[in-house]
């Protein structure tokens, strides 16, 4: 049982919303992907591309503000497969929209390669990449379809703009879970991981996750120059909040987010769109007359969640909902308890780093120390040692 330290000096505050000054701009390249890994949300890969006018003129009507900042996300299927598409777009806008303050992002997993593609992104420092890679070749193997070996990791390693690893975990992963975080960090890459969204979660497995999350956090207490991985960040207690605060919009959907899919047509975000859920996709315009980009009413909460104080960190893909059937705001419940074992480890290891006097380095230490002690006070135990 992860035994809390309340610090003394803690107190409840409301949570802040951040101010939304990115524009972010998805653009599918290709339904295609090399690989067909067991928990991929794109449920309908074809062999479907965009075009570069119409890409083109999409950016053109997308970027429009030099007050904006603006993340323009490159994604596929695997974007690589479409690397001269690719290449394009990112000349095209780094000449016309110079006075512009924008970047690239894109995701990969990491196996299409050519020696072209490797001399463009050193050269292209503004693109910043994110590798799919599971951890140890046994762990990402059988999530990826045995792809460990066709990645270069020594590039990826060494390539400036590869600031960190995609983990996703799923339930033949999870006992290995801090072996794959310690292996990742071992040869130097940060890690972000998530659970996958259509996993079949149980209590068997919440057992193993919670044993693994101790492993994780007695890891990075032993090692303090290791960056924490956003899965136990300590800053994701700032959002910690009381039960009656109102739940608020988790992520960008049509607030400061939008993609376009092969097809040129808008939508919410890359859950929303044809490649990920079919015919049940849902345009940007029909979308926004549903979405709430602040407050969500509470009646189109489930009530467990409504007087959860985690309900504005634990993670709610409003897509993943809509393609289930849920609505877009009931959360996948079997997931619950696994979020809330992380936020009751997430405050442990906040609270060891507090008795070190280490927190002193984070920014919003204030608003950390009153997540604490609302974990400490609210959320019950999810499993019994």
């Amino acid at each position: 049982m992860h035994q809390q330290v309340v610090p003394k000096d803690a107190e409840w505050v409301a949570p802040i919303q951040k101010e939304n000054n990115i524009k972010i701009v998805s653009l599918i390249l290709t339904r295609k992907c090399n690989l067909s890994c067991k928990y991929c949300y794109e449920r309908n890969k074809s062999c479907q591309t965009s075009d570069f006018s119409s890409i083109c003129q999409i950016i053109d009507s997308e970027i429009n503000d030099k007050k904006e900042k603006y993340v323009i996300e490159l994604f596929g299927g695997e974007p690589f497969l479409k690397f001269d598409l690719f290449e394009k777009i990112v000349k095209y806008v780094n000449n016309k929209f110079k006075e512009f303050n924008f970047i690239f992002t894109t995701s990969t997993n990491g196996t299409i390669l050519s020696s072209k593609i490797k001399k463009f992104l050193w050269n292209n420092k503004n693109i910043d990449i994110g590798l799919s890679l599971d951890g140890c070749q046994y762990s990402h193997n059988i999530g990826r379809c045995n792809s460990f070996n066709k990645i270069d990791i020594p590039f990826w390693q060494q390539l400036p703009n590869c600031k960190s690893v995609k983990v996703t975990i799923f339930p033949n992963s999870i006992s290995m879970l801090s072996n794959n975080f310690i292996y990742l960090h071992s040869i130097g890459f940060d890690v972000y991981g998530n659970l996958a969204y259509d996993g079949k979660w149980n209590s068997d497995l919440l057992k193993l996750y919670k044993i693994e999350l101790n492993k994780m956090i007695s890891f990075y207490l032993s090692n303090e120059n290791i960056k924490i991985s956003q899965m136990l960040d300590a800053n994701t207690l700032s959002n910690i909040c009381e039960p009656k605060a109102p739940q608020r919009h988790y992520c960008g959907s049509c607030l400061h987010m939008c993609c376009y899919d092969v097809n040129g047509k808008k939508y919410p975000c890359q859950t929303f769109i044809p490649l990920s859920i079919g015919d049940k996709a849902l345009e940007y315009d029909d979308a926004k007359k549903l979405i709430y980009t602040d407050i969500i009413p509470n009646d189109k909460l489930d009530n467990e969640c409504l007087q959860c104080v985690c309900k504005n960190v634990c993670p709610m893909c409003i897509g993943d909902n809509y393609s289930h059937g849920r609505g877009l705001y009931n959360r996948d419940m079997s997931r619950c308890s696994f979020e809330k074992e992380r936020f009751r480890a997430m405050a442990f290891l906040a609270s060891k780093i507090y008795e070190k006097n280490k927190l002193k380095n984070y920014e919003n230490k204030k608003m950390i120390l009153d997540g604490i002690l609302l974990i400490s006070k609210y959320l019950k135990e999810c499993t019994k040692d």
